[in-house]
């Protein structure tokens, strides 16, 4: 009365065929984006980093009035320009005539920071003492 098939029909292997692709292909894509986001994420970290390490360097040492260097740091080519925005004596307060009289000379400097296609603005200021 009955039968009993022991196998898969044509239409059920060709679906469960057109299924496995189907996933097969949203993995792989979704796995070469995730890719790409990873080494994006790690060069935008390595610009992140040589830059402080540049302002760091910057911190450490005096700059002239009008400061230029290029070089590679970390496989990035940056390019550093600092110049100066304004040099004033500093301002005495205790004195019979106050103003910008004093003994040091403080400067303020715009350091822009180019590493590959990013760009990094800084102010720093210096001090000078004068005789």
């Amino acid at each position: 009365m009955f039968t009993t098939n022991n196998g898969f029909s044509l239409i059920e292997v060709l679906v469960a065929t057109i299924l496995l692709a189907m996933s097969i292909f949203v993995s792989s894509v979704a796995y070469k984006q995730y890719i790409s986001a990873f080494e994006k994420q790690k060069k935008i970290e390595r610009v992140y980093i040589t830059a402080l390490s540049l302002l760091n360097m910057i911190k450490r040492n005096s700059v002239n009035p009008f400061y230029e260097k290029s070089g590679r740091l970390n496989g990035l080519t940056y390019n550093i320009v600092a110049k100066r925005v304004v040099a004033k004596r500093n301002y005495e307060y205790f004195s019979t005539h106050p103003g910008n009289k004093g003994r040091f000379l403080v400067s303020l400097y715009r350091v822009v920071i180019s590493i590959e296609d990013r760009r990094f603005v800084f102010f720093k200021t210096q001090y000078k003492k004068l005789h």
